[in-house]
């Protein structure tokens, strides 16, 4: 049966920490801003948080080099290695604090956490990208059992081929990394510290600020895994290696595999991945928008941001025609998904990623897009329009379905669905 995406309102102070982590990048949507506002006015440990970030980032914008001090330092090992049976306060490193902040703070990390760093021919980018490809895995991927947990974690771990060292410059990563490795290596599976440890990767912000712009950096991880691996698992493994494109068809394959049943959304989300990196905007759209009729966790922020992207570029060049693009979906109620096509314009596209956000669309609605590269963004439609007039009066010519979802908003986006062929 299908399934329609829930978009969870998550009012922990994780999450809002997570926003607050965001916001100090200039990377948080327009449309949680004011219920960040909200919080912050009401809850003191949040606004200490945010006081404690902002000194940081004072301190980075001072002086290169400067120490940003025992305690800012002792606080991030502290919540990253804090035991799962304590209190969830997560702290949040946003991208400024994981590129400049955590890397002067380097000395003091290696007091209690020391690393000897990677061999010298592999490169920081590619370390970093193996990290990220775990994290998201982890974080994100869905299995049944915490048996299963467990196995796959220790199948990513042996792929990724991450040493027990890290560069300096990724340190803030190698206590996530300690974390699951202990998980992995327990004599039995520890369901309550793999649950704490994907909602602390979640909210790091480190998935946000270390996602690969372009494609996965080459490395010299294994191109092949132990055993007798599904598709998915050579997917990955080829992933972690650098070979997108020869990962690509076992990914393919993998949806259509009994080999792995739970694996539809790992794998979609890893093909929308891979054909973004490729310039092929339409691949990599159907296959985010087949993404949105199951309840994912593969839809956040950041996701939410590259699928607009992509329905944006591909705006520019075909403007609001509708065009056709593949989608994962069952032809008739009962039957086994297979890839078909569905035509929609591309702003008709970004419209339906905006209400999975959670936002309406309407003229008192916050505004927030990116266009060509800059973002743009207003807390209601007069103030855009006012602010952005040129980007506007594009939108009204060569995206007129986000411009009528900015003046009217929607109850829902209706996405036209595979038709079975006739008899």
């Amino acid at each position: 049966m299908r399934r329609q995406h829930l978009i969870r309102c998550m009012e922990t102070c994780d999450t809002f920490r997570y926003w607050i982590s965001l916001n100090a990048d200039s990377r948080l949507h327009a449309g949680l801003r004011r219920g960040l506002s909200v919080h912050l006015a009401e809850c003191t440990s949040c606004r200490g948080f945010e006081r404690l970030l902002d000194q940081g980032k004072a301190r980075l914008k001072g002086d290169g080099v400067t120490d940003p001090g025992e305690a800012f330092t002792r606080e991030v090992l502290k919540a990253a290695k804090r035991s799962p049976a304590m209190k969830r306060s997560a702290w949040v490193v946003p991208a400024w604090a994981a590129a400049g902040v955590i890397a002067v703070a380097a000395p003091f990390f290696l007091i209690q956490h020391r690393q000897t760093g990677p061999a010298p021919e592999e490169s920081a980018r590619s370390i970093q990208d193996r990290v990220w490809l775990l994290f998201s895995q982890f974080a994100n991927g869905r299995l049944e059992t915490s048996h299963q947990d467990q196995l796959a974690l220790r199948e990513e771990l042996a792929e990724s081929g991450l040493s027990q060292s890290l560069p300096d410059s990724l340190m803030v990563a190698g206590v996530y990394l300690d974390r699951l490795r202990h998980i992995a290596d327990a004599a039995s599976p520890l369901a309550d510290e793999f649950t704490q440890l994907r909602l602390d990767i979640r909210s790091s912000g480190l998935l946000v600020s270390w996602r690969p712009r372009g494609p996965v950096a080459a490395s010299p991880a294994s191109l092949s895994t132990p055993g007798q691996p599904g598709p998915f698992r050579q997917a990955r493994s080829l992933l972690y290696a650098g070979a997108g494109d020869r990962a690509l068809p076992f990914f393919h394959e993998s949806l259509a595999s009994d080999l792995d049943p739970d694996r539809c959304d790992d794998a979609l989300y890893w093909i929308a991945f891979i054909e973004s990196r490729r310039g092929r905007e339409a691949e990599a759209l159907g296959a985010l928008q087949s993404l949105l009729a199951l309840e994912t966790e593969w839809l956040d922020p950041s996701t939410l941001d590259e699928a607009q992207r992509l329905a944006m570029a591909l705006g520019e060049r075909v403007g609001a025609e509708r065009v056709p693009i593949p989608v994962w979906s069952p032809l008739e109620p009962g039957k086994a998904p297979e890839w078909t096509s569905i035509n929609i314009s591309p702003d008709e596209a970004w419209c339906a990623f905006e209400v999975a956000r959670g936002n309406r669309g309407g003229k008192e609605s916050p505004v927030s897009l990116v266009f060509r590269g800059t973002s743009y963004g207003a807390g209601n439609l007069e103030e855009f329009r006012s602010r952005y007039p040129e980007v506007f009066r594009y939108l009204e010519t060569r995206m007129p379905a986000i411009a009528k979802f900015l003046e009217e908003g929607v109850a829902e986006i209706e996405v036209p669905m595979p038709v079975p062929p006739g008899p």
